[in-house]
């Protein structure tokens, strides 16, 4: 026992060090939609855990795998390691118990761990370990592994254990409900069966009928939440033969092949396609499928391991191959993360063999073991590189699409030298081009924008949308609107999307009813599919409010509040500048506080400026009187504000409530801080302001500072004379005559015809007389 815990110690080590790097991994592709758009996770209510149990989102009925994002946004908040450490530990489990799966299969514990190692280190692996969106996969792992562990040591034992078998039901409903892809467990325990059983008559079928009922309801209730999103796609909807789909399907199956043995060439996106079919690769396909079903039914008593290993591979493909061309994609890596148990325990087996039987030398096979571990450690390491950032992850995928050379960023310049013609799925492109801007790297998205003129696009429904998002930055307004009307009235799951890109080309181009008429149609669709609305309903009161029907305008806040999540502010923003239009002050400075309550919780990807909050939250508090806490709202703004001309602004309203307070000293000061500034707006009236504090303050002598920089400063300003009548004024407090004198001469050879011109003109006699 000793032994085996350092060796189970040192597998989730390994394991662990080889995926360290994932703890600081951004959010990526989906991540956000599943995490932070998804209403059931805003809060552990009863409500939210019934909503999770009974409602699908996003073409995805997993309950159980839903739970950990809630308990993720329960326990981290919008701190992301804490995500990526629960996706992990997931994971690590998994290892550990297919570690233990393979020590009931091989007799080498030696093996048995080395063979773990490397399912571990497999590369296929980075994407499910890196996406967070993945999250179901390393949950399905646990409970799918941990079922067959329950169901052999149901099988194994003289007498069955009905514990075993109750666990066997339980592990196995936690696995279905984690991914529907665990369907396949009645299929794998009848393979098991097949391989290492005893024919035990009716029981093989009675002991799996309870297994089939539940997959049978759990695969009904992910159909219906695919179907309800449109994830399933009809045939009638793609252009594509029933000769061409078997040969994409042969292609895929030797593509699966090849990188389950090989991890390279690897996208989290490919392009699959009537442009991608060929006929040698898919014989090629077709063949490996027919050796491996002749490979199952004559090793399965003969060599068990290899034929259950066959199985393990194929059967949990069958569920995601397209046989029926079922789902909106072909081909994807994290597909295979389940097969490799499979693919592991064959290669186990067959190293077993040769050891029992001496057909190879001990040492070869612990060599290769070694290079194959290492091998996989290296790809795996630069793999996760790809995943660090989303410019590279696009990157990656447009590269093996385009099948451009080398790694790192692709650029208008590959692109260009590759001469590339054709775009196979110009969502790929266009996502690379959104990634450079959200990076702050417009140039180089616009020098992809400025390639795309020159090559042809393709015709899937997410290029599409690409397309019209350009299409609509670019003012092409009506193409857009064209573009996008037969997807927004078609049922994908792409409409809603349609028809908030309708509406937004119709804002930009002033035409709020038709803006209106659309996001309503976005709003239908994804009030249907139980998605996220809140975005929708702030552009509905954005039209409302612009339009003057404030009362309109604050129910759509007031819905949108409700239907976001807490820690977001932007509802609530909104809402309080609807309600301090409308003269509800009290409510509108109550809602600012809760939104500035969710500052340092907020969603990593929700972009919100807590600068503009506090200065609305300043301008309703002196509405209402409370001066000190607009103070304290316009001195935090001060602290956080990085934009120099925002801060000039924040800083002389700080001084006009400071004034406003009694306080003129600390108005001056503030005031004084800024006025040195030539950008500053209003100067000459800030430069008066100053002066006119100082004199409050009884000292003129500051006060003339002020205003001689003014007229230094303006030297054509419209009260120039009565300005330098002031400067003679202060400087008689101040007790320097002559330059009151020098004052009061220079104002009237400025304005000879001054009304009071006699007066100042008996000043300066008096003056003089002193």
């Amino acid at each position: 026992m000793p032994r085996e815990r350092w060796l189970i110690a040192g597998l989730v080590l390994v394991s662990a060090v080889l995926f360290l790097r994932t703890l600081n991994l951004p959010l990526h592709y989906s991540d956000d939609v599943v995490y932070l758009s998804d209403p059931r996770l805003s809060s552990l209510s009863l409500h939210n855990i019934w909503a999770i149990l009974s409602t699908s989102f996003l073409a995805n009925y997993h309950p159980i795998t839903t739970f950990t994002y809630l308990f993720d946004r329960t326990v981290f908040g919008s701190w992301l390691p804490g995500y990526h450490a629960t996706h992990l530990a997931f994971y690590l489990v998994g290892v550990f118990l297919v570690y233990r799966l393979l020590s009931r299969l091989l007799t080498h514990t030696v093996i048995a761990w080395t063979t773990a190692a490397v399912f571990a280190a497999h590369t296929l692996h980075v994407e499910v370990v890196a996406w967070l969106a993945q999250r179901k996969d390393v949950v399905v792992l646990v409970f799918y592994v941990g079922s067959l562990l329950a169901y052999m040591r149901y099988v194994d034992t003289d007498r069955r254990s009905w514990r075993a078998y109750a666990a066997t039901l339980g592990l196995a409903l936690f696995a279905m409900l984690s991914k529907g892809y665990a369907v396949v467990l009645p299929g794998i325990f009848f393979a098991y069966d097949l391989c290492y059983s005893k024919p035990s008559g009716r029981r093989w079928l009675l002991d799996k009928i309870p297994v089939v009922l539940l997959a049978a309801t759990v695969t009904a209730a992910t159909l219906l939440a695919q179907d309800k999103d449109s994830a399933l796609m009809a045939a009638e909807d793609l252009d594509i033969t029933v000769p061409q789909r078997a040969i994409a399907l042969g292609m895929v199956l030797a593509a699966y092949v090849g990188r389950t043995l090989l991890p390279v060439d690897l996208s989290f996106s490919y392009a699959v396609g009537p442009f991608w079919l060929s006929l040698p690769v898919a014989l090629l396909g077709a063949l490996l499928a027919g050796a491996g079903l002749v490979a199952f039914v004559k090793l399965r008593r003969l060599v068990p391991g290899v034929a259950f290993g066959i199985a393990l591979w194929v059967l949990p493909l069958t569920t995601v191959l397209n046989v029926f061309w079922t789902l909106a994609t072909w081909m994807n890596d994290r597909y295979l993360f389940l097969p490799t148990i499979g693919s592991s325990l064959v290669l186990a087996t067959a190293a077993q063999q040769l050891l029992e039987h001496r057909s190879v030398p001990r040492w070869i096979l612990g060599a290769a073991a070694a290079s194959m571990l290492v091998t996989y450690g290296a790809l795996t390491q630069a793999r996760i590189g790809v995943w660090n950032s989303e410019v590279l992850l696009r990157s990656d995928a447009l590269r093996q699409q385009l099948d451009l050379p080398g790694d790192g960023l692709v650029t208008a310049a590959h692109i260009r030298q590759a001469r590339v013609t054709v775009l196979p799925n110009i969502n790929a492109y266009f996502s690379l081009i959104e990634a450079y801007e959200r990076a702050g790297d417009n140039k180089r998205a616009n020098d992809l924008k400025g390639v795309f003129n020159q090559v042809s696009e393709g015709g899937d429904m997410e290029s599409k949308l690409a397309i019209a998002k350009q299409e609509i930055d670019a003012g092409q307004l009506d193409h857009a609107i064209a573009r996008l009307l037969p997807a927004a009235e078609s049922h994908h799951w792409h409409a809603a999307e349609a028809w908030t890109l309708i509406g937004r080309a119709h804002e930009k181009g002033k035409r709020p009813e038709q803006a209106g008429l659309a996001y309503r149609e976005a709003l239908k669709r994804l009030e249907a599919k139980g998605m996220s609305t809140d975005a929708v309903m702030l552009r509905l009161g954005a039209i409302d409010l612009e339009a003057g029907r404030t009362a309109e305008a604050i129910a759509w806040y007031e819905r949108a509040t409700a239907a976001s999540d807490p820690n977001d502010p932007r509802a609530r923003f909104r809402l309080a500048q609807a309600l301090e239009q409308a003269g509800r002050l009290e409510e509108a400075y109550a809602n600012c506080l809760k939104a500035l309550s969710t500052e340092g919780s907020v969603p990593p990807t929700v972009a919100f400026n807590f600068v503009d909050l506090r200065v609305s939250a300043a301008l309703i508090a002196e509405k209402l009187n409370r001066h000190r806490d607009a103070l304290n709202h316009l001195q935090a703004a001060s602290s956080s504000s990085t934009d120099p001309a925002q801060l000039r602004k924040l800083q002389v309203k700080r001084a006009l409530l400071t004034e406003t307070g009694g306080d003129l000293l600390g108005a001056l000061s503030i005031l004084e801080g800024v006025l040195g500034d030539p950008a500053l707006d209003e100067r000459a009236a800030r430069l008066i302001q100053a002066a006119e504090l100082a004199e409050k303050l009884k000292q003129p002598t500051r006060a003339i500072g002020h205003l001689r920089t003014l007229l230094n400063d303006f030297p054509k300003h419209p009260e120039r004379p009565q300005i330098i009548l002031k400067v003679g004024l202060l400087a008689e407090q101040a007790g320097d005559i002559a330059t009151a004198i020098q004052s009061y001469n220079q104002a009237l050879e400025l304005a000879p015809n001054y009304q009071d011109a006699e007066a100042v003109r008996a000043r300066i006699a008096l003056l003089k007389a002193r």
